[in-house]
């Protein structure tokens, strides 16, 4: 199997999933936790309840993406052609 068929979408992944999870973590999850922000007051997401199920999604898609982008980073070094010197 090439090594560009794993990694690409591992790759595509790690770059769409992590920055996804972690900006949102501090952009939506951690201003209320201090009081900076507003829970969701509307629809499915109310209150605390809504709130947490959502801290769940984006924390999960953040290490998703974190470890995605290691095991890529990973099979890439472990799989990378050797140099032959003569």
């Amino acid at each position: 199997m090439p090594r560009w068929l794993p990694l690409t979408p591992a790759w595509l992944g790690a770059l769409t999933l992590g920055p996804y999870g972690v900006i949102a973590t501090f952009g939506y999850l951690v201003p209320p936790l201090f009081g900076l922000g507003h829970l969701p007051d509307e629809g499915p997401a109310r209150g605390w309840s809504g709130w947490t199920i959502a801290a769940c999604g984006i924390v999960a898609f953040g290490i998703h993406g974190v470890a995605l982008g290691a095991a890529a980073w990973s099979y890439q070094r472990r799989t990378r052609p050797r140099c032959v010197s003569r």
